[in-house]
Parts: C-alpha cells; structure tokens; sequence
C-alpha cells in the first residue's frame, strides 16, 4: 500500500512539470505615427525569443488624405491584421495588412533601435488601393516605437 501512494505522490509532483509548455518572454510593443497622411497607434505584446507579436492589445489606422477616406477614416487592428513583425538585433519591422470592401491597405514600419534596444526611430511606407481608382504611396517618419519587458 506504501508503494501505491509513493508512487501515486511521485507523479503528482512531475505533473505540473509535464503539463507546461515552455515559457515565453514576452515584451510590450508600442508604435505611433502622427502626421498628415495619418495616425498610427499600436499597443501589442511580443514574443523576445522569436522576435514576432503574439497579440494586439489595442490598435488603430486614421487616415488624414482625401483620396484613400473612402477605404474608411478608422481601421481598428487586430492580431490577424499583422502580416510581419520581426525584431532582430537593432533592426524593427513590422508589416500591417487591412482589407476591407472598399479596398485594401499596407503599412511598413521601419525602425532601428537606440542603444538601451527600447526606443525606435525610422520611417513608414504606405499603400492604399481604393476600388475604382490607382493606389496611392505615402511616406513618413514614426513618431516612435519602445519595447518593455
């Protein structure tokens, strides 16, 4: 009977070992743009081993020009909307992607980071394609992103 219960102890106390998946570190991400073509905001949590966003926690497009309005003022981001994100030594990337019945939107934010690796600087690029009339390009300088944790 001592034996049942050691061993029924024995795998209890692996249980919680066996159960788990690995950890991952993850970090906050926060980006904005503001200026005349648009505003950005992006709030995100991401994975500091692999360098890509698990999860958006809050997330928006405005877009200030006249020709690309009718794709829609507000784009509210999600996690699928997240094409790419990477994070390799300095360099910030990230690739957003929103489609909607008046047409399509891309987003890059490209960024270095300063030397603590919390604050980025760089730029944007953007293309927006509005049914019934050509894309339209636009280019600017982010206000900032950082990275926390």
């Amino acid at each position: 009977m001592a034996w049942k219960r050691m061993r029924l102890l024995a795998i209890l106390a692996i249980l919680p070992a066996l159960v788990a998946g690995p950890a991952l570190a993850t970090a906050s991400l926060s980006c904005s743009i503001e200026d005349a073509n648009l505003s950005f905001s992006l709030e995100a949590l991401s994975n500091r081993e692999f360098g890509t966003i698990v999860g958006v926690t809050e997330g928006e497009i405005t877009l200030k020009a006249k020709q690309v309005l009718k794709m829609g003022p507000v784009l509210k981001l999600e996690r699928g909307h997240i094409a790419q994100h990477w994070t390799y030594e300095r360099e910030l990337r990230i690739g957003i992607n929103v489609e909607n019945d008046e047409g399509s939107l891309f987003l890059w934010v490209i960024a270095q980071a300063d030397k603590t690796g919390e604050r980025y600087s760089g730029r944007y690029a953007m293309r927006v394609s509005v049914s019934g009339s050509d894309s339209r390009e636009f280019k600017g300088r982010i206000k900032g992103c950082s990275a926390e944790g």
